[in-house]
């Protein structure tokens, strides 16, 4: 399989590009031939400190093969102490550090493409926690809808993944897991949840969110200047903003 992945993203309005706390990777363009390729986004949740850390922290460790019912918790336990590691290694002022205790808390998304036979088609897994959605198109359609399927399921206390001992713990059966079949010519959208919401409450009134996303300049202005708009209209909610296209081919 032939696979094309232009990633988007841009942080809250008034915010700077240093307090963007979603996180997607591969973190570059991809236009290659695989057997087998990973993707994920994940969103950091503002409320809490070193978010954005521990989501790129979880999006890099699935692209690495390393959530499965097997090995799960020892990876897990890794990835956090690696967060702490990192954490503890800056000055912090002093209530940071009291946050920095609680945990930061972060969804994931993640796509695993595989190709069979001749590479013309194959099978899709996806495993998600919080409210990052991936949407499957093909042609006009949008075949799927996971892990949310309808706007008005987005609300502000979706299941995350906590990054220390003392935040909610999280077993591997809380994921959410579906599975199906691809052909080359389909596509695949990643996004955190605000654009999602938007994409789906396009879907439930008839128009054709998946053109406007296929269409997309990758000029990272354009994309800024369209968020802009959509948040101009009240159309899309100010949060950080991610988006990961993908087009298969043969």
């Amino acid at each position: 399989m032939h696979i094309l992945s232009d990633p988007f993203f841009i942080q809250k309005a008034g915010n700077t590009e240093n307090e963007y706390e979603d996180a997607f990777w591969p973190r570059k363009r991809i236009d290659q031939k695989a057997s087998l390729f990973r993707l994920a986004v994940a969103d950091g949740a503002t409320e809490t400190s070193f978010s954005g850390l521990w989501a790129r922290l979880l999006v890099r460790a699935y692209c690495k093969g390393e959530f499965s019912p097997g090995s799960w918790s020892r990876n897990f336990c890794r990835l956090r102490k690696q967060w702490l590691y990192q954490c503890a290694n800056k000055p912090l002022p002093w209530y940071t550090e009291t946050k920095l205790k609680q945990g930061a808390y972060s969804s994931l998304l993640g796509l695993t493409l595989k190709a069979e036979g001749d590479g013309r088609e194959g099978y899709w897994h996806a495993l998600a926690i919080g409210d990052s959605c991936v949407f499957q198109v093909r042609g006009d359609s949008v075949l799927a809808k996971f892990p949310l399927d309808r706007s008005e399921q987005f609300n502000n206390r979706p299941i995350l993944l906590g990054s220390t001992s003392g935040t909610t713990e999280v077993s591997f059966a809380a994921f959410q897991a579906t599975s199906s079949r691809w052909e080359a010519g389909d596509s695949f959208y990643l996004m955190t949840d605000a654009v999602a919401a938007w994409f789906l409450k396009g879907v439930e009134l008839g128009g054709t969110s998946w053109q406007i996303i296929r269409d997309l300049s990758t000029d990272s202005a354009d994309f800024a200047d369209w968020v802009s708009a959509l948040r101009f209209k009240g159309e899309l909610r100010n949060d950080d903003v991610t988006l990961v296209r993908i087009d298969t081919a043969y």
